[in-house]
């Protein structure tokens, strides 16, 4: 599913605060983020924002073309953060950074092999004892929740498989619907990939039925 399509159909207004949960991540963290940040899949730059108000310089990319025009405009007078429209499979920069960020339901767009390549490719953009931090859902509450109503959505659990670990949904406003597909995510498939590529488990936070975790690079 293209993730400009999902951003049509809910419009983007629904990505412009983040979440209450990452507001306590870090104000209880923001010492060890350090000063330089690479948010990828920043969307329309709401955490971006809240790490430059923090005095952080952030790059925030994102693949949709829409929603960076939007915290370019939004943002457009904050000189700590530059946002970057591209795929993050195949951005590059010769940056390092304190801290690479995946945050909100990111994670679940990406299969198993493409966060092999993710953290493989951005692994070599952190300084040393750097940090990665990845927000994780529930996979239990994806399940348990066969129907959800929201703003004036309805959200409907529709298939999944064990084998797979692809969950798809339907999210429907009146007439119209939108199926979207996603990967279920268990910590300990995340502490895998990052073992494979140097890089422990350091800390991890939750709230909400959500998990961040942080590696480092050691």
């Amino acid at each position: 599913m293209n993730i400009t399509n999902l951003y049509d159909f809910l419009g983007r207004d629904l990505y412009n605060k983040p979440h209450e949960r990452f507001v306590s991540f870090l104000n209880l963290n923001k010492k060890i983020i350090g000063k330089t940040a690479l948010d990828l899949c920043c969307g329309t730059g709401r955490y971006s924002k809240l790490l430059s108000s923090n005095n952080i310089k952030v790059i925030g990319v994102d693949i949709d073309k829409k929603s960076i025009e939007i915290a370019r405009n939004k943002y457009k007078n904050d000189k700590n953060i530059k946002f970057e429209t591209a795929d993050i499979l195949k951005y590059s920069t010769k940056k390092k950074f304190d801290t690479i960020l995946f945050m909100g339901n990111s994670l679940a767009h990406f299969s198993m092999d493409e966060m092999e390549i993710i953290i493989k490719k951005y692994k070599k953009n952190l300084k040393k004892r750097g940090l990665f931090i990845v927000e994780l859902s529930s996979p239990f509450e994806l399940l348990r929740k066969r129907e959800l109503r929201w703003r004036n959505f309805k959200e409907t659990l529709v298939e999944f498989s064990i084998f797979s670990g692809i969950i798809k949904r339907k999210i429907s406003k009146n007439k119209e619907y939108l199926i979207i597909t996603n990967y279920l995510w268990f910590p300990f498939m995340l502490d895998r990939i990052f073992k494979r590529n140097k890089m422990e488990l350091f800390k991890k936070f939750e709230k909400r039925n959500h998990l961040f975790l942080i590696y480092k690079n050691e």
